[in-house]
């Protein structure tokens, strides 16, 4: 026969919502029934609870009697002292063995605020104890070196991660007919515990407050609280013992994000949750793992419908665009095809701006970033040159249907400069010479949109920092096909069709310009409330952080971050910035070749995670040609 304590709950005449809430506060045990052999034993244990104390004959013993002559038992109840090295699931039940034997686990939560009050002096004795020893030479003592660690480590868990502080004690009673058989039953419990190191405490003066405290009553007395402190643990190892006390950071459903390192769960986030679009922002070294996140998190994208647009500037990414079916566009300076700067776009709605001066706008960026000037003596010739092509095709802003009546060529523009004369315009014909009359005349050769219509679209550029690429050219390339790509995206939000992932990695090479860093984060911060989201990463946290970071905003923006190991001189930044807590900088650290990540959303803690690959998904994802055996997580 068995009783359980949660019915009890489910009887009393409550709303759900109020008995849910009881459930929550009350102590939750892992075996909730009381199983005893007979009705006899039932019925005084259910006696017990309420009248042990008159029944107790001496509360200096280790055990009580309970019942009268004819029917009595006699009963301990131990307080676990000294937790097991190694628990597993269910590894109290292992008592089971040792009949007739129950336990209970009181659990109870703690309020975060009060976690590093209430274990500050703890942490304190332990730290002089440690530096008392060292102070003498002598090598502190083991255990109280590994329990300030330990305490140290949960302390910093609680504060900056999502794990709970949980205070819990483990109440273990076992009954006989005889005292000789109480006592080998309380034998066999220790030694069963002494296999991994437990101990217990024996309540020698608190019998009776024991046995009440072992039932699944939540009947424990304040004087077990006062003299027993329990011990203190998080949600991660107490999950183990007692499911569902264990919190996520995970949506339950959206895009993977891989797996919890800390239990293994699967972390989902749903991107299109509230408003605007969720930009990500990830950090990690070469070799990292990062480039394979970034495949992971496409792969995800393009299962929920949406468009993914990479800029590849290593050509990493050509392999696996092919093997799914993607669209591979060059747009690598010696291509000698390009997209026309000059080009009108047409109005969706009459909410768009005026289509002439987002040309306008193009147009001065694309100078600016190749005569490398932002200076108004160099722009104001530019605006002169382009007011002239205005004029000589008959465009006026102001009249609709005057934009599309003649197609532009930004050649047209520098013709028009060219027949300029003042100092100002020939100084920036001197800038530009080599881009349109120079060495670099290709750049502008053929005039070519970008087809956007596939779901997957890699978008090759040259690389800036590579030997022979014009730094300047490359980031003019970047920023055409990253405008095109912005205005299909406000395009599909005034049409209220697809969502659109834009892919931005290696954004250290993109950021050694003012105009391309001003337009970067003009993109990154108005895409998300258009029907898209930007995707930016970089191996250098000094383009995110510090008080001059380039990209600061984009970071700040980003609804979703993601940390894999990087460099010392990367840690040493990202602790000098105070951005990222130094728990979480520490694991960083401590991830190399594991291929983990700390993730942060929004306001939720960080969380260690890491993806799960099966080695296809490996080689498909492989960016370095490695023909070395993959391992088979990312």
């Amino acid at each position: 026969m068995s009783w359980d304590f949660t019915k009890l709950v489910q009887k009393i005449p409550l709303p759900k919502e109020i008995q849910e809430h009881l459930f929550r506060l009350l102590p939750l045990p892992v075996n909730p029934y009381v199983t005893v052999k007979n009705g006899l034993e039932s019925q005084m244990l259910r006696e017990a609870a309420g009248s042990a104390k008159q029944l107790d004959e001496t509360s200096s013993t280790m055990h009580l009697k309970l019942g009268t002559t004819e029917r009595t038992v006699y009963t301990t109840t131990l307080l676990i002292k000294r937790y097991p090295k190694n628990i597993n699931f269910g590894h109290f039940r292992n008592l089971a063995s040792i009949p007739p034997t129950r336990y209970k686990i009181e659990i109870h939560p703690i309020l975060k605020s009060m976690v590093s009050k209430a274990n500050e002096h703890k942490l304190n004795r332990l730290n002089h104890e440690i530096q008392e020893a060292v102070n003498n030479h002598q090598i502190p003592d083991s255990e109280i070196v590994k329990a300030h660690e330990s305490l140290s480590k949960m302390l910093n868990e609680v504060e900056y991660t999502d794990n709970l502080p949980f205070e819990i004690w483990v109440f273990i009673t076992t009954w006989g007919n005889s005292v000789q058989g109480l006592k080998r039953n309380v034998k066999d419990i220790k030694n069963l515990l002494a296999e991994d190191k437990g101990k217990v405490n024996n309540l020698f003066f608190e019998q009776i407050e024991g046995f009440q405290a072992g039932l699944s009553l939540g009947l424990i007395p304040d004087v077990l609280y006062k003299d027993y402190p329990g011990r203190f643990v998080t949600s991660d190892p107490l999950s183990v013992l007692n499911p569902f006390v264990n919190g996520s950071i995970s949506d339950g459903k959206g895009i993977s994000f891989g797996n919890s390192t800390r239990n293994q769960s699967s972390i989902f986030l749903d991107i299109m949750k509230g408003q605007g679009g969720k930009n990500i922002a990830l950090m990690g070294a070469t070799g990292s793992g990062k480039s394979a996140a970034q495949k992971c998190l496409g792969q995800g994208f393009l299962e929920h419908g949406f468009r993914i647009i990479y800029f590849d500037m290593n050509g990493e990414y050509h392999a696996w665009c092919k093997r799914v079916g993607g669209a591979y566009l060059d747009q690598r300076s010696d291509t000698g095809t390009y997209i026309e700067p000059m080009m009108i776009y047409p109005q969706v709605s009459e909410l768009d701006g005026n289509p002439v001066d987002t040309m306008i706008a193009r147009v001065t960026r694309t100078i600016a970033i190749l005569a490398d000037t932002t200076q108004e003596y160099h722009l104001v010739p530019c605006d002169q040159a382009i007011a002239e092509v205005l004029k000589e095709n008959g465009i006026d802003r102001d009249k609709p249907e005057t934009w599309y009546v003649k197609s532009l060529r930004i050649t047209d523009w520098y013709q028009a400069l060219c027949d300029m004369h003042s100092p100002e315009a020939q100084d920036l014909r001197t800038r530009i010479h080599r881009y349109f009359e120079g060495s670099q005349r290709h750049l502008f050769g053929k005039s070519e949109p970008l087809n956007l219509d596939s779901q997957l679209i890699v978008i090759r550029l040259s690389n800036p920092e590579e030997e022979g690429e014009d730094p300047r050219a490359s980031l003019v390339k970047m920023t055409l096909a990253l405008d095109t790509v912005w205005a299909s995206v406000k395009r599909d939000k005034f049409k209220g069709e697809r969502f659109t992932a834009v892919f931005l990695d290696e954004l250290q090479r993109s950021i050694c310009n003012a105009e391309v860093v001003k337009f970067l984060n003009t993109v990154a911060t108005s895409i998300r409330h258009q029907n898209g989201l930007v995707v930016t990463g970089t191996n250098k946290a000094s383009v995110y952080l510090g008080d001059h970071a380039p990209a600061q905003s984009i970071w700040s923006n980003s609804y979703i971050k993601m940390i894999f190991w990087i460099e010392d001189t990367e840690i040493a930044l990202l602790k000098e910035s105070k951005a990222v807590p130094d728990p979480v900088v520490h694991a960083i650290q401590a991830s190399y070749e594991k291929y983990t990540f700390m993730l942060k959303v929004a306001d939720r803690h960080w969380e260690q995670a890491r993806f799960h690959l099966s080695k296809m998904e490996l080689e498909l994802y492989s960016t370095k040609g490695l023909s070395a055996p993959i391992k088979s997580v990312v």
